[in-house]
């Protein structure tokens, strides 16, 4: 066990000065070398555990920064979903003209055009479906304010 001590004007922090180091002496409890303590003198698990006094592991991270760091991807994550969702916007938007373009050639009595025809509908059904989900999560994931 270490004797945790606050260092001030030469003296430790120890209630009755170093006389409780000769109660420990008595009763034979082994004392490390001292270690600063803080100001506060709060002990909480962390300080257990470094004095040896509790068996564990000391949490490199508080909740507090375990829920900033979850916030930081989660943003990310919404950046990234609100980037491919712009890239599906402009491929929607370039697929929507190109069937505006085929459709205003007219009917043609070739089989090709109506083929490239329904070829650009259905790739703009099956491309809208998807932008419609990721639309739907992009706003469901969107910070509503700080914290």
């Amino acid at each position: 066990m270490h004797v945790i001590m606050t260092v001030k004007n030469g003296k430790h922090g120890i209630a009755y000065g170093y006389s409780l180091n000769r109660v420990f002496d008595h009763f034979s409890v082994p004392l490390g070398r001292g270690v600063a303590g803080t100001i506060k003198q709060t002990f909480s698990m962390a300080t257990l555990i470094e004095c040896e006094c509790v068996d564990g592991k000391v949490k490199a991270k508080s909740q507090v920064s375990e829920l900033l760091e979850k916030k930081e991807e989660l943003k990310r994550e919404t950046e990234d979903f609100t980037t491919l969702l712009g890239d599906k916007e402009a491929e929607i938007t370039r697929l929507k003209a190109l069937l505006q373009q085929a459709k205003s050639e007219g009917p043609s009595t070739s089989t090709d055009a109506k083929e490239e025809i329904d070829r650009l509908t259905d790739e703009n059904a099956r491309l809208t479906a998807p932008n419609a989900s990721l639309n739907q999560i992009s706003y469901q994931a969107a910070p509503s304010g700080s914290c």
